[in-house]
């Protein structure tokens, strides 16, 4: 089972900012993770527009 969710990034950077009672390791992890994230994302955006 998946999911495809989008998501505006600068609002996704502003929650992690503001969400204070995450594990400090776990906010790292996203954070770090996160453009990457988004591009796989607009990626296959992009594929699923093509067909």
């Amino acid at each position: 089972m998946s999911a495809l969710v989008e998501l505006d990034p600068a609002a996704f950077r502003f929650w992690m900012e503001i969400r204070r009672t995450l594990n400090a390791q776990v906010r790292d992890f996203v954070r770090a993770n996160a453009d990457k994230y988004f591009q796989e994302m607009a990626q296959e955006s992009e594929k699923r527009a093509a067909k």
